[in-house]
């Protein structure tokens, strides 16, 4: 892929996710959907291949930081990291982000990418929300944006 590529992919991911701008991405490296911040990148000297996805899981609330960067460590290595992402905490926020390299499909390639997004404001929405935590506030249940979670199967 090379940059007029990439800016046609983010320009239709704009339009499949039906954003009000569909040069967003383009114009700006990021977008936000539902309150979630994403940014994708793309380096054709670098990695031609992948585009980079930054996705920000939120604040941390300072009581559970501690228990909570342990289990995002663990998801690391338990989730299969080098495939789906890898979470960690962004240096000037300090809020958790998931980091991910897409690797745009060769087919539908922007309706792919779009639902790979809307895949992830959800999981975000669901951790800001604490629905991927335990009832008396137990990180144990936090999950991957890529696995199901339990009250979300049918």
């Amino acid at each position: 892929m090379d940059i007029a590529q990439f800016e046609n992919l983010c320009h239709a991911i704009c339009v499949k996710l039906t954003l009000q701008d569909p040069h967003q991405i383009r114009d700006h490296g990021r977008l936000n959907l539902d309150g979630v911040d994403i940014g994708l990148f793309f380096d054709e000297d670098i990695d031609p291949d992948h585009v980079s996805c930054y996705v920000d899981l939120g604040e941390i609330a300072k009581g559970m930081r501690q228990d909570i960067y342990e289990h995002l460590l663990i998801m690391n290595v338990v989730g299969g990291s080098r495939e789906r992402g890898v979470f960690a905490i962004d240096p000037a926020s300090r809020n958790a982000v998931l980091l991910s390299r897409l690797r745009p499909p060769a087919t539908e390639a922007a309706t792919k990418l779009a639902a790979t997004l809307r895949r992830y404001v959800d999981a975000a929405l669901q951790i800001r929300e604490g629905l991927l935590m335990g009832e008396s506030g137990d990180i144990a249940t936090l999950r991957h944006p890529e696995e199901p979670h339990p009250h979300n199967l049918a």
